[in-house]
């Protein structure tokens, strides 16, 4: 489900032999030992659902890494070393989950790992225990308990729940929210359970909540109930074609929804399937909107044309989801220097006081402190023919993070 020019200071731990060696982790490719560094390539592992029921949603993601580490690729490598990709599907899967991320890292002795998956909770705690480094998108509150995985955009966390959430809901005139969330993803009731805290603690009540929601309930009886609440912003985690489907029904039984807020359907091809049931949608994201058309957007649109021609709209959060957490992993890798190690990449990107991969990510993200979400938002809204976006205000939300009880 759909349910993203640094400073930093380079900690490395060598493990490097022979005279070539230097204490700065420096030295001969050939001289590392490290699992999956040879001195031609870093054998990099992905892990996500490439069948079952999420697959389709997960096919842009893959897109986004293959342009990605090709382009680095293209340039000559990291530190002169290719990377090489290990494809593992988990199916969405708890048991797949682990037991590919074991497969990734004892059998095919990958250096690292680049995930996206709903089951990410199943083998984080195993390769935290191995020091494997991971990064990835982030959706659960796993990215943000696990020193080893790194993303730039957590939108969850135990402790702590920024603001924003609320402070956009009533900004945009919301005063009582009906939260919504996908029965059978953890991390899509987690998530909404966090967006109803950030507006509850802008004096925004929760009046209806399903956070086990049938994608073949009947939108006539949900609308009904949603109405029912005199609720006027709908949010949580669904997807668009559920809401395509709730819009009009809501509006048949007179509800009053002028605040329809969400943290994914950010894709230009959702909006060509859907026509006019999304005009007014709201999405709220951590990357620099495409409307920007930034440098970077260009290099990715490119990059997309050139290595992975099979993602159909380039103008898609999963497609950029994939190239950033691929040149998330770039970026470790480079910081862990000419000899990387497991636990130098790990010491060296938990450094990272500001990575926003050429504009992409906006603002920065902090990687020094992975226990805490994410403050800032970027808005974007579907304008009123239901078939582009538009940027909603010249700089991105940011709320304070703050403790929950």
């Amino acid at each position: 489900m759909t349910a993203t020019a640094l400073a930093v200071t380079v900690m490395v731990a060598g493990a490097c032999t022979g005279s070539g060696a230097d204490k700065n982790g420096g030295g001969t490719a050939s001289a590392c030992t490290s699992p999956g560094v040879t001195q031609e390539a870093v054998k990099v592992g992905v892990l996500y659902p490439d069948t079952g029921p999420f697959s389709s949603s997960f096919q842009g993601f893959r897109g986004g890494i293959t342009a990605r580490f090709a382009l680095e690729n293209s340039r000559g490598g990291v530190h002169g070393r290719e990377i090489s990709t290990i494809w593992a599907d988990d199916q969405a899967s708890a048991d797949s989950n682990r037991t590919e991320a074991q497969r990734l890292v004892e059998g095919e002795q990958v250096f690292s790992v680049v995930e996206a998956s709903v089951a990410e909770g199943s083998s984080a705690q195993y390769l935290e225990e191995q020091g494997v480094p991971v990064t990835g998108v982030g959706p659960s509150v796993a990215w943000t308990q696990h020193r080893n995985m790194f993303t730039w955009s957590s939108l969850l966390s135990q402790g702590a729940v920024t603001s924003a959430w609320g402070q956009i809901a009533h900004n945009l005139g919301g005063t009582r929210a009906a939260v919504l969330a996908v029965v059978g993803v953890p991390s899509s009731q987690e998530l909404a359970t966090t967006i109803a805290a950030s507006m509850q603690r802008e004096g925004i009540q929760t009046v209806y909540q399903n956070l086990q929601l049938d994608p073949l309930l009947s939108m006539t009886t949900l609308a009904r109930a949603i109405a029912s609440s005199k609720a006027d912003i709908v949010t949580g985690v669904i997807t668009p074609e559920i809401w395509a489907g709730l819009a009009p029904a809501l509006r048949a039984q007179g509800a009053q929804i002028t605040v329809p807020l969400f943290p994914n359907g950010y894709d230009k091809e959702t909006l060509r399937s859907g026509g006019s049931a999304y005009a007014g949608m709201y999405v709220a994201q951590v990357t620099a909107p495409f409307e920007l058309q930034l440098p970077a957007h260009q290099e990715f649109y490119a990059a997309l044309t050139q290595y992975a021609p099979e993602v159909s709209t380039q103008q898609g959060q999963l497609a950029l989801n994939g190239w950033l957490a691929a040149d998330l992993m770039l970026r470790g890798l480079n910081a862990a220097g000419a000899c990387p190690t497991r636990d130098g990449f790990i010491g060296a990107l938990r450094s990272v006081l500001q990575y926003d991969a050429g504009g992409l990510v906006r603002p920065a993200a902090n990687l020094t402190d992975y226990t805490l979400p994410s403050a800032c938002l970027n808005l974007v809204r579907v304008d009123s023919s239901g078939q582009n976006f538009e940027v909603v205000g010249d700089a991105p939300i940011c709320g304070q993070v703050q403790p929950v009880s």
